[in-house]
């Protein structure tokens, strides 16, 4: 007997469990029938393989319509069986969104093309209702039953009060199968509509949530990731500039080839976790976890020459866990500063996040060129950008002229531009290759 297209929502037990199956069946009989619907298995798949590996006749119950729907039934049935992850359910819900369609697409055939539960006798006659003889009679029953006048005065009584017309509904928003598939699954909507982006942009992705091997934001993210990837590798490539080497790889990968800078900067992808700012930062680039960022400083100490200072960007709700991590780094603690932000308010988290930290550290005993203040006040502008005139004074300040700036996590490369103005030699590192591909373009366009 052929499975029902919902049946094969959820993969077939392994060989052992089977057999595990099939004992027990054999000892105890089988104990739940299987459900069929127009010849197919709707549910019991393992149990009629079992069955038939034990030797056992199997009992068939047709499925009796209840909920409606077979695809939801299906779903209902064995999430209550299996330990699913909350982006498992959400891609089992994006594999059942073409048999909810399907099924919807049936409800309306039956229906003669009408919603189900709208009268065939109303017509729809722009924003407003028409009823039919017999239901106009109805309500002007209803209507002499309370009382109420069931026709406005004519126009041309001068007694008449002005009336206003009645504004038409508001339009209902669409209903989707994906809204069906969510919420049989227990998960948003959206997460649905995600689960269906990854399946046909990656079906590796895709496969790897559903074994609860990847969480469904990780793949989502790698799938702009990929797309970005491409779009920048069909983009025109930025022309050579000696100034400038900024490379599309991994920090610690490029701070290991680099000898001699003369300032180290860093403005790591942190890896929140409190509470509601974990993921704020995921839709604008990947977030390294701190044993990473730690890898990328500490090799940064190795390429800078013997007196030198390191920049860290941080924010206040990292400090804790940074200062916590760090305790082994070689570079020596001095200072910080603040970059107030104004314009748009910030992330809240207890209260709206409008600064950032820039911690100040150093290799030997550098002493720096000119005075800068610890505190910069300015607009806000790209995404986790600092501020290029800060950026400018900050390498006057801290680098020599002609001197090599070590730039560990690039983003947009704004220290690059800063590099540049004040004549500064700059090596970048950046793993996203439209971050890469943008920096390079906005650099390009400027004037040596």
């Amino acid at each position: 007997m052929t499975p029902h297209p919902a049946a094969l929502l959820f993969p077939l037990m392994d060989g052992v469990a089977v057999t595990a199956l099939a004992d027990d069946i054999r000892a105890r009989g089988l104990l739940e029938p299987i459900t069929t619907l127009d010849g197919t298995v709707l549910d019991g798949r393992n149990r009629l393989a079992a069955c038939e590996q034990a030797g056992v006749e199997p009992r068939f119950v047709a499925w009796d319509g209840a909920g409606g729907s077979p695809t939801a039934w299906v779903l209902a049935k064995n999430l209550k069986r299996r330990h699913l992850t909350p982006s498992q359910a959400a891609m089992v819900g994006a594999d059942a969104l073409p048999l909810f369609a399907a099924e919807a697409r049936e409800r309306q055939r039956r229906h003669g093309g009408t919603a189900p539960g709208r009268t065939a006798n109303t017509v729809r006659n722009g924003a407003q209702s028409v009823p039919t003889p017999g239901e106009e009679t109805g309500a002007r029953k209803a209507c002499e039953t309370v009382r109420t006048p069931c026709e406005p005065p004519a126009e041309d009584d001068p007694a008449a009060p002005p009336t206003t017309p009645r504004a038409a509904p508001a339009p209902k928003a669409p209903h989707r199968a994906s809204d069906d598939a969510a919420a049989t699954v227990g998960v948003s909507g959206r997460s649905v509509e995600t689960a269906r982006k990854v399946q046909k942009a990656a079906p590796d992705l895709a496969a790897a949530v559903r074994t609860g091997s990847l969480p469904l934001a990780r793949a989502a993210r790698e799938v702009r990731r990929r797309e970005a990837d491409r779009k920048a590798a069909a983009a025109p490539a930025a022309p050579e500039m000696p100034d400038v080497d900024l490379r599309l790889d991994d920090a610690a990968v490029v701070a290991r080839t680099v000898h001699g800078a003369a300032l180290v900067h860093a403005d790591p992808p942190w890896p929140y976790r409190n509470q509601r700012l974990a993921n704020t930062t995921d839709n604008h680039y990947e977030n390294l976890e701190l044993p990473a960022i730690l890898d990328a400083i500490d090799a940064a100490y190795d390429a800078a020459n013997d007196d030198t200072y390191l920049l860290l960007w941080t924010t206040f709700p990292m400090l804790a866990e940074w200062f916590a991590a760090s305790r082994e780094l070689r570079w020596r603690y001095l200072s910080g500063g603040a970059w107030a932000k104004t314009g748009r308010l910030g992330i809240g988290f207890h209260w709206r996040g409008d600064a950032e930290v820039l911690l100040l550290y150093a290799r030997g005993r550098p002493t720096p060129r000119e005075t800068v203040s610890s505190l910069y006040i300015s607009e806000r502008g790209e995404h986790s950008e600092k501020p290029e005139a800060w950026l400018r004074a900050l390498v006057r300040a801290f680098a020599p002229e002609g001197g090599l700036v070590l730039d560990l996590f690039a983003g947009l490369a704004p220290m690059a531009r800063a590099c540049r103005a004040e004549g500064r030699r700059y090596v970048g590192a950046e793993t996203n290759a439209t971050r890469r591909a943008e920096a390079l373009r906005t650099l390009a366009a400027l004037v040596p």
